[in-house]
């Protein structure tokens, strides 16, 4: 008996260990952009933190506010140790984010997100040439409402510039297919240093796996 009580525990370590995946992907109530039956553009404030008390992934004591770039802000923590926020704006759920803590990865690998979302219809490159210790890739799909990025820094050195099936997910978007433009001109136009131009000849159809200096050349730092 003690034997098989080690076992379980072993088993259930392994359940909720770093292989497990994040909560964004436990929950089958809605399809992607809407998460948890929150549905960004429709979802109140309100609604949207009953939701989140009563979600057992959420740690109920985590949740707060704070302004967020121009929005209203809900942070919370999941069981997990991950992070979650929504941006709120005239009392309504304009997006919702998923991250890793500061300097990890979100225990999601790139073909897993894609095996989840589709091919991506577009990439935004954002990594330095002459420096991988800076930089990042968002994977585009903006009639999905989706966005999930990769942060080059929490990757080992010589894989940075490279995307692979396994290269590691830091953060994941939802937002109301819609309002694409109006998010695009807020998180991707961001003057004085990123200038539409430069943000426009970073973004490229999906080319698949490989290295990034060659299928998605940045023009962030290319004159450097």
């Amino acid at each position: 008996m003690f034997k098989i009580i080690i076992l379980l525990v072993f088993i259930a370590a392994c359940q909720s260990g770093p292989t497990a995946l994040p909560p964004v992907f436990s929950d089958t109530s809605c399809e992607p952009p809407c998460w948890a039956n929150i549905y960004p553009g429709e979802t109140t404030e309100e609604d949207l933190r009953n939701k989140l008390q009563d979600l057992y992934s959420v740690k109920g004591d985590s949740i707060f506010s704070r302004p967020l770039e121009g929005f209203d802000g809900i942070y919370w923590v999941f069981a997990d140790g991950s992070d979650g926020q929504a941006r709120v704006k005239n009392g309504i759920v304009w997006t919702l984010g998923f991250s890793s803590p500061i300097n990890t990865r979100l225990n999601l690998t790139l073909d897993q997100a894609i095996e989840k979302y589709g091919d991506p219809e577009y990439v935004f490159s954002r990594m330095n040439p002459n420096s991988t210790d800076w930089g990042a890739v968002t994977f585009l799909y903006p009639k999905k409402g989706v966005t999930f990025s990769y942060a080059t820094h929490v990757e080992k050195i010589k894989y940075r510039g490279i995307l692979r099936p396994e290269t590691p997910i830091t953060g994941i978007s939802y937002f109301p297919p819609e309002n694409y433009q109006e998010f695009y001109e807020k998180f991707y136009i961001q003057p004085p240093e990123w200038t539409e131009e430069v943000v426009n000849a970073s973004i490229y159809p999906w080319e698949g796996y490989g290295s990034i200096a060659e299928k998605y050349p940045t023009a962030f730092g290319a004159s450097q």
